[in-house]
């Protein structure tokens, strides 16, 4: 049986840079060029940043949304918080104006997942839309992605996530300071032997928080080793660990000393801010960036680790140039 090699194809990503008492925000003049004349005024702000990078991400991507491939189309999304201002801003007119108060206009945005349906309407794509839900929903909806191509559900899909600054309300506690931002990846069936390709993706649940002692901090690196195994990848062929996180810097560091005594060496590239559910697509747009691009490299591994309190998820993704048959 014909193996699927799922590529990563293009990406695109934003992340805020206008520091405020609440967070880092998106400067408005990052995204809304790519929205064109038209101007959305129904598309709430989660809306426009999801769209804009969306259509951003396909552009790079040479992808014709036309007739026949607009059903073959997937797209997958994660976020933390989703429409939820939209929701808060919306409720908070009828309960203190009455109902009669609110605009209907503004009615289709308080679905917690309208931006990427919207996104996904405006673009033309007609093929399933999945939404994911918490710290590690954009690196869930990539790897869901792969698994869909990879099975044969479908054969191209748009995965990412995107979060804007949540009112206090909806804010948990976190070690690090919020930022916006919004990534999407396109994946693709290709036989390419030189594209970034995803070689494997699994989640673990954690028995106990993360970090309630140091026998749970072990065990996210004896489950991340254990898969490795099973995938058959040398520990000495990783050489990037991204961690995608919302503890403190220190908690990071305790993550990184442990998966190193175990033996997955290489470079680690922590969180600094708390991108909320975008914040895994993020990390895989950049190293896209950062090594994607690179021909004529020696095969590589890429780790990405997404951290939750109760969860960790696992991206494994390969780039270089490969000798080895893809079949």
């Amino acid at each position: 049986m014909k193996k699927l090699n799922v590529c990563l194809a293009a990406a695109d990503y934003f992340v805020g840079t206008e520091h405020e008492s609440e967070g880092i925000r998106l400067r408005e003049t990052s995204y809304l060029p790519l929205l064109g004349e038209k101007k959305y005024r129904n598309m709430d702000r989660i809306g426009k940043i999801t769209f804009a990078t969306m259509k951003s991400a396909l552009q790079k991507s040479d992808l014709v949304v036309n007739e026949e491939a607009r059903v073959q189309y997937s797209v997958l999304w994660g976020t933390m918080y989703g429409a939820l201002n939209s929701i808060h801003k919306f409720d908070m007119t009828s309960l203190e104006r009455g109902e009669l108060s609110v605009n209907p206009s503004e009615f289709p945005n308080t679905v917690l997942n309208a931006p990427v349906c919207e996104a996904s309407i405006q673009e033309g794509i007609q093929g399933p839309v999945l939404s994911f839900y918490g710290k590690n929903a954009s690196l869930d909806a990539i790897g869901i992605a792969y698994e869909m191509i990879y099975s044969g559900l479908t054969h191209t899909a748009l995965a990412g996530g995107s979060d804007e600054l949540p009112c206090k309300h909806f804010k948990k506690y976190t070690d690090l300071m919020y930022a916006e931002a919004a990534a999407f990846i396109v994946l693709r069936n290709l036989e390419n032997k030189t594209l970034p390709r995803i070689i494997g993706y699994h989640t673990f649940t954690m028995l106990a928080p993360v970090f309630e002692n140091t026998y749970t901090v072990t065990d996210i690196w004896k489950k991340t080793c254990n898969y490795l195994l099973e995938k058959n990848i040398d520990l000495n062929r990783v050489k990037k660990i991204y961690i995608d996180s919302d503890f403190s810097e220190k908690k990071q560091l305790a993550i990184q000393t442990c998966m190193e005594k175990g033996g997955i060496k290489g470079e680690y590239i922590l969180s600094r801010y708390n991108l909320m559910g975008a914040g895994g697509a993020v990390l895989v747009s950049q190293m896209l960036r950062e090594c994607g691009l690179k021909r004529g490299k020696k095969p590589a591994i890429c780790l990405f680790l997404g951290v939750e309190e109760y969860k960790i998820s696992l991206l494994i993704v390969e780039y270089g140039d490969i000798e080895r048959e893809i079949v």
